[in-house]
């Protein structure tokens, strides 16, 4: 793993990480307050660049003391050589990409730091906003409303249907006689059988009319129905990935290197272009949990604890 990639990690335990010489990067904690919006704003933390602290503090000695297997002198070996390296490339006016911090570059005689996207994000809290609680007064108001509403609702539908009865109790009801009509028998007979008869006719037309006009208003529904169907193409939804990364470079000619050791021990890794690093991975997982667990696993049979689980986003179809 590159030193450029370390700092991050050192940041997250300590306030201070230092650059001899050059200066420091510094994890500065903001307080909580309160919002526009009335709501209770967490802790917060900022990364920023103080040139006057130059001296070493030891604290990236310290880590990759603890993450390697070097010895103290071959870490400080390594330091210098990488320092001076760092300070030549900031006079050129090179900018440095440090991973979960951000881009340090020089202009002029001060320095510059621009926030970076990485998934590790050292600024952020592992608190929600809260939301305050509003007055009791304004809550019984809008309850002693609601319960206003309420019986006035009850009132007025408890007399609508009391008038509605009285109406009904006090109009009278006046039954409506009809007047049989006198035929003779012989009459009577025949006068049925042709009303029959024409009552038959009329049924049978009406019906045929009716079931035509029903028909017509299914197909036209139809019609319409099939117009105003739209096919529909699937959306490709996105998943997270787990890769277990077992080093980062920024050439895929390092990368491949170590792909081929790995495969010489009796593993299948592979080589990933991931936040425009080439990340040699030993597995893919859809869950964390079982990311994690692979990882520990990997640590213990290769003896190196610089393994680190990476989170990245694919589409399925």
């Amino acid at each position: 793993m590159r030193i450029e990639e370390c700092l991050q990690y050192v940041l997250l335990n300590e306030q201070y990480v230092s650059l001899p010489n050059i200066g420091s990067f510094v994890r500065e904690k903001h307080p909580s307050h309160i919002n526009s919006r009335q709501e209770v704003t967490p802790p917060q933390y900022s990364i920023s660049f103080n040139e006057e602290r130059t001296f070493d503090d030891k604290a990236l000695q310290t880590y990759l003391l603890q993450h390697s297997t070097l010895s103290k002198e071959e870490v400080e070996c390594i330091m210098q050589k990488w320092l001076r390296l760092l300070q030549q490339n900031l006079d050129k006016g090179i900018p440095v990409h440090f991973q979960g911090i951000g881009v340090l570059k020089k202009e002029g005689a001060h320095f510059i730091l621009c926030s970076d996207s990485s998934k590790l994000n050292l600024t952020a809290s592992t608190f929600a906003n809260i939301l305050l609680p509003k007055a009791k007064g304004i809550s019984k108001r809008k309850s002693r409303r609601k319960s206003i509403i309420v019986v006035a609702a009850i009132s007025i539908a408890t007399l609508s249907v009391g008038l509605l009865l009285t109406y009904w109790l006090v109009s009278p009801h006046k039954p409506v006689r009809i007047e049989p009509s006198i035929t003779p028998p012989a009459e009577q007979n025949s006068d049925t059988l042709t009303r029959d008869s024409v009552l038959a006719q009329l049924t049978s037309v009406d019906s045929a009319i009716v079931n035509k006009e029903t028909q017509q208003i299914l197909d036209s529904t139809h019609r319409q129905v099939n117009a105003l169907r739209v096919e529909t193409s699937p959306s490709s939804e996105k998943r997270f990935v787990y890769y277990i990364v077992a080093g980062s470079f920024s050439s895929i000619e390092n990368a491949n290197k170590l792909k081929n050791e790995l495969s010489k021990k009796g593993y299948r890794p592979d080589v990933k272009e991931i936040s425009s690093m080439y990340r040699v991975t030993l597995g893919k997982f859809y869950e964390k949990k079982s990311g994690i667990k692979e990882m520990n696993k990997r640590r213990k049979e290769l003896n190196n604890d610089s393994y680190w689980l990476i989170e990245t986003v694919e589409s399925q179809e």
